[in-house]
């Protein structure tokens, strides 16, 4: 794949994510945050489950149990930031919502230079300013206007930027992003549900 190609994928791939905040923030009105999490990732897992196993079957190595256990920690970082994000959409607004998490963008170069020691392009570094100033104007020019909802969802794109650099580390290395795509999931609907049974209202109509 060329590289162009791959920057449309993902020029798509986050034009469809952000149309899902307002399916994310109306849900609210009849679920629970943790029931809505779970559930949407049964859907998912179920999806792309059975193109995972075409990809194990034509991959030429198997994984090994260092690649599961990556997997495992990007599934578990994805819950963290999926769970916050929707907790937030509680009490934020989707443009709030779609703008702050959009902030993951910032923090994952920050989080090279920490952990991996590598260094990103330098217009990253004016590119988190103008961020910055984007929270400053959306809170009307003063951050005490950041509700809590807001407070969680620059929460989520922090785990959001820890799931992009663990997929950077363990995606690059197994080539297998079908498999590592249907354990995170299933990690997020077992978890999602998992949380919600004990804790929330379950109402099969409202589902």
């Amino acid at each position: 794949m060329t590289r162009a190609k791959a920057n449309l994928l993902l020029l798509l791939a986050g034009a469809v994510w952000g149309m899902g905040f307002v399916a994310q923030s109306t849900a609210m009105e009849a679920v629970g945050p943790m029931l809505f999490v779970g559930l949407r990732f049964v859907l998912a897992t179920l999806v792309v489950l059975p193109f995972a196993l075409l990809e194990s079957r034509r991959a030429e190595t198997s994984l090994t149990r260092a690649d599961l256990i990556g997997f495992v920690w990007i599934g578990l970082a994805l819950f963290s930031g999926m769970a916050v994000q929707q907790i937030g959409h509680m009490t934020t607004t989707v443009t709030n919502a779609g703008f702050l998490t959009g902030l993951y963008v910032i923090f994952v170069p920050v989080l090279m230079v920490v952990f991996l020691r590598q260094y990103p392009h330098p217009v990253v570094w004016p590119s988190a300013l103008l961020a910055f100033a984007g929270i400053w104007l959306l809170s009307g020019g003063n951050l005490n206007a950041l509700n809590t909802g807001d407070a969680l969802i620059i929460v989520c794109a922090v785990f959001w930027a820890c799931q992009v650099l663990l997929i950077g580390v363990y995606g690059n290395r197994t080539g297998r992003p079908l498999t590592l795509s249907a354990i995170q999931f299933g990690i997020c609907a077992v978890l999602g549900l998992a949380t919600a049974i004990p804790t929330e209202t379950i109402a099969w109509g409202a589902i």
